[in-house]
C-alpha cells in the first residue's frame, strides 16, 4: 500500500515528505526537463517522437513550468508557436496521463477567446512565444516540447528501492 501512495505523490508534482517507517522520512519531488524539437511535426507524430526518446509532450501544471518552457524555447533562439502535451478528448488531458495538482492548469490565450474549438475540430495545443495556449488542428506541422522525467513505473522503482533501504 504505500509503495502505491508513494508513487501517486511522486506523481503530484510536488515535494512532500512522508513518514514511512520507524519515524523515517523520506522526500520526493518532480523531476523533469524540457527538450525542445525543431521539427514540425502533426501533435500525433510529435507524441510519438517525444514517447520514443523522451517520456511524453510536455506537461505544464504552473507559471513556473510556463517560464522554464519560455526559457527552453528562448535557448534555442524559437520565437513561436509549439506543440504541447494538452489535447481534448470529452475533456481537457494531459498525453502523459497526468491528473495530479496542477492538471487543471491552464494559460489560454483570451484575446482570442481560447479555446474555441473552430470547426469542431481543434482538439490539440499550441503554445506561443509568450507562454499563451490557443486550440489547433492536430493535423498542422509545428515544433514541440518533450518532457523528460520519470514515467509512473520508474517512479514506483525509486519509492520501491527507497523503501526496501530505509525500512
Amino acid at each position: 500500500m504505500a509503495r502505491i501512495l508513494f508513487a501517486v505523490l511522486f506523481l503530484t508534482g510536488q515535494t512532500f515528505s512522508v513518514n514511512i517507517c520507524n519515524d523515517k522520512y523520506v522526500m520526493f519531488s518532480r523531476v523533469f526537463d524540457y527538450h525542445f524539437v525543431d521539427q514540425p511535426l502533426t501533435w500525433t507524430e510529435a507524441q510519438t517522437y517525444c514517447r520514443q526518446r523522451y517520456v511524453d509532450l510536455a506537461t505544464i501544471q504552473n507559471s513556473e513550468e510556463i517560464a522554464q518552457l519560455l526559457n527552453t524555447l528562448s535557448s534555442f533562439g524559437h520565437a513561436s508557436e509549439v506543440w504541447v502535451g494538452l489535447f481534448y478528448e470529452i475533456n481537457w488531458a494531459w498525453s502523459d496521463g497526468f491528473s495530479g495538482s496542477g492538471a487543471d492548469y491552464r494559460s489560454w490565450k483570451t484575446s482570442y477567446n481560447e479555446p474555441n474549438f473552430a470547426s469542431a475540430s481543434q482538439f490539440c495545443v499550441c503554445s506561443d512565444s509568450n507562454g499563451k495556449w490557443w486550440d489547433d488542428f492536430c493535423g498542422n506541422h509545428y515544433p514541440f516540447l518533450c518532457e523528460n522525467g520519470f514515467t509512473q513505473s520508474e517512479a514506483e522503482m525509486v519509492v520501491f528501492k527507497t523503501l526496501r533501504n530505509v525500512c
